[in-house]
């Protein structure tokens, strides 16, 4: 079974880091089909979009949403 780590930022009110760094370390710990949930205030959403491009060798986007100023990503391990 695929694990699940939940990465929850949706108190954060500034700049929440770099997410390519933290990203890249998830995934030396994570094995392929493992996920990766991360919880975002909307105005800070670009942020996880470019580390998901920039790894988009390690990391599948499978489901963006959002509700109420929240956005929610969930990505899977390659």
């Amino acid at each position: 079974m695929p694990r699940r780590k939940v990465l929850d930022f949706t108190s954060a009110s500034g700049a929440c880091g770099d997410f390519t760094v933290l990203l890249d370390s998830i995934a030396e710990q994570f094995e392929p089909g493992d996920i990766v949930e991360i919880r975002i205030p909307e105005e800070f959403a670009w942020e996880v979009r470019e580390a998901v491009e920039t790894l988009s060798d390690t990391y599948e986007l499978v489901k963006e949403s959002k509700s109420d100023g929240v956005v929610v990503f969930e990505l899977k391990r390659k």
